[in-house]
């Protein structure tokens, strides 16, 4: 309020407070008053009604006469910035406005095609075979210039490639379910959308759902005890509404110290409950957390019991001798090692794919592709005027069979070997009674590498990790132990570079752009056009390096898909805790923040009148941080959000569409040889021909992503975090759990509603993302519980900062170790018997009730050996070669409805005959 203060010039008047930078001579000559304009040092009134003339701006501000003689301070180069952001903006909105355009167009355009040609047709799958395009010859291939019949070529391809990779989304059988029971238009939509019973989900996806309501039930808890805090254990003013009153000056001394000593007051008992509140807190989220921990173990034991998977009839044989190259040699070895003659389904091998020249593995992947393309002919999937003609694929088939074998006498095992059991009893007795075997019996001629004639004492260890066939990225097969340690050096070392590059961008920003109006205490940066752009750039580099983290666990040749989506999560979430964490320290440090509530002991002493004078505005900084706090988190939670589900979900897709149709429809640029095509094709999947596209490879451009687990995860750990600050200011309002419980909701009905339309299926979904989670959740909620030490320093309880630092760090450590046990006992008292056989047969565990390896082939259409590109290849063009033999006939390795080809997670539909085949010549 109002305490005097004289200053030795009229030039110093800002020095004391920067909201009164002049005199205005011509009503008070002795007294500081306010400027019109912002951010002005030093200003005068030359005339007695006309405007103030500022003579010079605070320190990071430069003076601006505008040609209608007005003024203005800004910050230096906002304009560069401003345009910069501008044009940042201006993309970041093109690129959404094309996206949503572009699948609008793409559905109308589809929905019309459907209505004209397939007429009542009752499901999406016929429309791939509506269109009927005129037969290429070989010549009209190799032409060099585009003619129009090739664009409608591509515009067909693209379409029908776009239709196969729909069929992949998650939601697709539900849709086609609808459809066969007559539903048509919105309703048929609506009723596929809230169809939970034929979701191809998993137990990760399960999980996550159930984190989602976790996620709803903690707001709840939050705004609860916000609300218990603000109005039930300290009613009365807030803070808020006591810097309000003090804007008009008291009548008296005694006035003034009086409202000094209620907002002393109230500071002080807030201070002692927020010690409480932070305390109590801990304590009701641990209980929930454990709650909840405990029955998603449930519900995973649950679910394990009610459905056989392939991991219930696997184990993993780990250190096999890279010789060992023919399944059914070995086949034959292990059963006779195990005494399971007749009781091992098969073994899957995996080959050392990583270590092949990259010419070899180009020459592989194309091999595959033929097979695809030639099986998708011969079932009426694709007519040959989409791809290239049956004779001719059969023709690159045969042709890749000489040189298959070439490439095979170059190949190794990785040392990993999948053995295959035909019931979950014989699986579980091999497991509890064996833990390795030795090598010799794998490969005879195996040396032991210790010079032993027996070899006894190498092993090849065997366990169940829970792998599944198509959780396996068997391009990826496999790391040595020297790449794998240098993988996890190399990985902590780019996240360190990435935390770095995002400090400098932000400490620049802050430094520029938000330091100076900090410094002369002005709390007008919050509107500032050029720092609000500027800020949306920070977090766009904050995003960038968000999708360069996922791209480098992408291609750290971790094996299990569960491994990459767990690495992901833990990196890109400890960046997004630092980086964000720094983001709220900046924004929520105002100038006048006080760290200590209580006066100087000595009254009248210096301290104490400047103690007096910077109370209100201690007071309204501690309000202005909390409000920054939840500015910071709406902020954060709609644009990191927005930007991470069409970035990296509609993104994608949408733009190799738009690649698509740029190249081989627009030809843009010209022709293939321009810089733009170039570069275009380069980040598009190879094509055969420059000028004519067929059906599977804009299937490859435009696959859907698969559900980001990591992303979703990271949602639920930092947007919480960001909330759980509140618990470190003196005065927080409903504000900022009101919309953490918002966002939880929407972001639970978005996921499980929504988003599934857009997601392709994920390959293997495990629960170890979850259960990263769930650890890490305990350093979110140790937050509250180190906040007393927080509280105890600004109510001088403890007096040296280094003291308060420690008891904060170890009160953290003691409350998260704490958490972490009883994650642990949960882990052990769910996992202490081991691997047992499921309940089958209406509970009754054992053999009875064992459908069979078999049969869970034959329901899913997945198994070890037709996901394996190696086998399959093996299969199809050399099944009998010398020391590379796959098993006999009498091993099923494809279901009895399917072809001998190459299965893709989603797209199994395609190894079936299409009901409207047709016959080629």
């Amino acid at each position: 309020p109002c305490l005097v203060s004289c200053v030795e010039s009229v030039a110093s008047c800002a020095s004391v407070n920067p909201q009164t930078p002049g005199v205005n001579k011509w009503k008070d000559p002795e007294l500081c008053t306010s400027c019109d304009v912002t951010a002005c040092k030093f200003c005068d009134y030359p005339h007695e009604d006309g405007p103030a003339r500022c003579n010079v701006c605070f320190e990071g501000f430069e003076l601006v006469q505008h040609a209608d003689g007005t003024q203005e301070c800004v910050v230096w180069g906002q304009g560069a910035i401003i345009l910069v952001a501008y044009v940042l903006m201006f993309i970041i909105v093109a690129l959404i406005m094309l996206i949503l355009l572009g699948t609008c167009y793409v559905a109308a355009r589809e929905s019309m095609k459907k209505m004209m040609h397939a007429g009542t047709t009752a499901n999406l799958e016929a429309s791939l075979l509506k269109a009927s395009y005129s037969e290429k010859s070989e010549a009209t291939m190799g032409e060099q210039t585009q003619s129009p019949q090739d664009k409608k070529h591509n515009e067909k391809a693209i379409s029908q490639g776009f239709m196969t990779s729909l069929q992949a989304s998650i939601k697709f059988e539900s849709l086609r379910r609808a459809g066969g029971r007559g539903e048509r238009g919105v309703r048929r939509l609506v009723k596929a959308t809230m169809d939970n019973e034929h979701e191809d989900l998993g137990i990760g996806l399960q999980l996550f759902y159930n984190t989602q309501l976790f996620l709803i039930a903690f707001s709840l808890l939050g705004l609860a005890t916000a609300y218990l805090f603000l109005r039930v254990l300290s009613p009365g003013p807030s803070l808020t509404q006591l810097v309000k009153e003090t804007v008009l000056c008291p009548s008296s001394a005694e006035e003034l110290r009086q409202i000094e000593a209620t907002i002393v007051q109230r500071e002080h008992d807030r201070a002692k409950m927020g010690q409480f509140m932070g305390v109590a807190f801990w304590f009701a989220s641990v209980l929930l957390s454990l709650g909840f921990h405990y029955y998603q173990k449930n519900f995973q034991k649950q679910y394990d019991s009610s459905h056989q998977t392939a991991d219930d009839y696997t184990l993993m044989l780990e250190g096999v001798p890279a010789e060992c190259t023919s399944e059914r040699r070995l086949h034959r070895y292990i059963e006779k090692e195990l005494n399971m003659e007749g009781r091992i389904y098969g073994v899957c091998i995996m080959y050392d794919l990583m270590h092949l020249s990259h010419e070899n593995q180009e020459k592989l992947e194309e091999m595959l592709e033929h097979i695809i393309e030639l099986d998708d002919v011969k079932n009426g999937w694709v007519k040959s005027d989409f791809s290239m003609t049956l004779k001719a694929l059969e023709e690159d088939v045969e042709k890749d069979k000489e040189e298959f074998k070439e490439i095979l006498k170059t190949m190794k095992c990785c040392g990993r070997v999948y053995i295959v059991f035909h019931t979950q009893v014989s699986m579980v007795r091999v497991l509890r009674e064996r833990r390795g075997l030795r090598k010799q019996i794998l490969f005879p001629q195996y040396a032991s590498v210790d010079g032993d004639e027996g070899g006894e004492i190498d092993m090849a260890s065997l366990g169940n990790r829970g792998d599944q066939p198509d959780g396996i990225r068997y391009e990826k097969a496999e790391m040595t132990e020297a790449e794998r340690r240098k993988t996890y050096l190399i990985l902590p070392a780019r996240q360190f570079v990435y935390i770095l590059i995002y400090i400098v961008v932000a400490q620049l920003f802050y430094m520029f752009m938000q330091k100076p109006w900090d410094n002369c205490a002005l709390e007008a940066s919050a509107g500032a056009a050029g720092v609000q752009l500027a800020a949306k750039g920070v977090l766009l580099v904050n995003f960038a390096i968000q999708t360069a983290v996922a791209f480098d666990v992408e291609g750290s040749c971790f094996l299990r898909i569960a491994k990459v989506d767990q690495m992901t999560f833990i990196f890109n979430t400890l960046l997004m805790a630092i980086t964000l964490g720094y983001a709220v320290m900046q924004e929520c440090n105002k100038n006048g923040l006080r760290s200590v509530f209580l006066p100087p002991e000595e009254e009248l002493s210096p301290e104490w009148w400047q103690w007096r004078r910077g109370l209100v505005h201690s007071a309204a900084a501690e309000v202005n941080s909390y409000e920054a706090l939840v500015s910071v988190f709406t902020e954060q939670t709609i644009m990191l959000y927005v930007l991470g589900e069409v970035g990296n979900v509609i993104g994608p897709v949408a733009f190799f569409w738009f690649a698509l149709r740029a190249v081989f429809i627009s030809n843009i640029g010209g022709g293939a040889q321009s810089r733009i095509q170039k570069f275009l094709r380069m980040m598009l999947p190879k094509t055969r021909n420059q000028l004519v596209l067929t059906a599977r490879e804009a299937e490859k451009a435009q696959m859907l992503v698969p559900l980001l687990l990591w992303m979703e995860y990271t949602y639920c750990i930092i947007f919480p975090g960001i909330a759980l600050t509140a618990f470190y200011f003196i005065d927080f309002s409903l504000k900022i759990w009101t919309a953490l419980l918002s966002f939880s909701i929407l972001f639970f009905l978005w996921q499980r509603y929504v988003m599934l339309w857009l997601y392709g299926k994920s390959q293997f979904d495990s629960e170890e993302t979850y259960f990263a989670f769930i650890v890490i959740w305990g350093v979110v909620l140790s937050k509250t519980a180190a906040s007393f030490a927080l509280w105890a320093y600004r109510l001088q309880e403890i007096t040296e900062w280094p003291f308060a630092l420690l008891i904060f760090v170890l009160i953290f450590l003691l409350t998260f170790f704490l958490y972490l046990s009883g994650i642990l006992y949960i882990e052990w008292l769910f996992g202490k018997d081991g691997k047992n056989v499921d309940d089958m047969d209406n509970g009754a565990p054992g053999h009875a009730g064992d459908p069979g390896y078999d049969s869970i082939m034959e329901t899913t259409g997945i198994s070890w050996w037709n996901v394996n590109p190696i086998y399959v290849l093996k299969q199809r063009l050399c099944p009998n070669e010398p020391g590379f033999e796959v098993h006999d006939a009498r091993v099923m390795c494809w279901p009895a409805w399917s072809d001998q080809g190459f299965f893709e997670k989603g797209k199994e539909f395609r190894h079936r005959r299409h009901q409207t085949h047709f016959h080629h010549s």
